[in-house]
């Protein structure tokens, strides 16, 4: 069994609104951030690396094959590629889902579908709201391989300063400032805007999230603030 291509990524800034409403012929799971793997005889195959099951899968199992994400000792059951032996991967995904629904009831502890919903929009704002990376639309009637999933996840921006630059990388460390101290937000990609940029300037970066850190998580430029000073870069 192989998988799937991970989906096309697009990004919804908070202020901005949300994107999809209800669409007729698509469901909205949430994207759930774990370590890929698919569940294959009692065992989780990840892309290039295997996974411990956190307990033992129980006999009627071995006869199926799962697609979903393990986080910490719990694994999110997303998709089913094999059910009682047979291959599945070519019914369409209301098919698959409906496979998935009959066999979770009788699912161990240690594995749980994913949450799904119709409606985009107010799903993705309530996964936002609790903390979540965000959703991934997939249409009801396409097969595993041929099936386009998008993914639709946080985006927020921050005003950081420009510490130092790497040449070679392209690429900027930055800082917040933060009850009077300078708050490492790590590095950014600058690309074709290295040149644009000094040591002292401000710019925006779009992330996901903050470490705990401080540090920024997936931090990409987005423009040089020329209209803002260092001291207004605060955590």
């Amino acid at each position: 069994m192989d998988f799937k291509p991970e989906p096309i990524e697009y990004e919804v800034a908070l202020a901005y609104g949300l994107a999809w409403p209800v669409q007729p012929g698509f469901v909205y799971q949430e994207k759930v951030d774990g370590k890929r793997a698919l569940l294959v005889a009692g065992e989780l195959r990840g892309r290039v690396q295997r996974y411990q099951c956190p307990a033992p899968c129980p006999e009627w199992l071995l006869s199926c094959v799962l697609d979903g994400e393990l986080v910490g000792t719990t694994y999110h059951a997303f998709d089913v590629l094999q059910w009682r032996g047979d291959d599945v991967r070519g019914l369409p995904l209301k098919d698959r889902l409906n496979i998935l629904n009959i066999i979770s009831a009788a699912f161990p502890e240690w594995i749980v579908p994913v949450k799904q919903s119709a409606n985009g929009g107010e799903f993705l704002e309530a996964i936002l709201r609790d903390g979540g990376e965000g959703i991934v639309r997939k249409p009801l009637n396409r097969t595993y391989h041929n099936g386009e999933w998008v993914k639709c996840k946080r985006l927020q921006t921050f005003d950081v300063v420009v510490q130092s630059l790497d040449a070679k990388k392209r690429s900027a460390a930055c800082y917040q400032w933060s009850a009077g101290t300078k708050l490492d937000c790590g590095r950014v990609n600058l690309g074709m805007a290295f040149d644009s940029v000094a040591v002292g300037s401000v710019i925006e970066v779009a992330a996901m999230a903050r470490h705990a850190s401080g540090k920024l998580r997936e931090a990409r430029f987005v423009r040089v603030r020329a209209d803002k000073s260092a001291a207004e870069c605060r955590a």
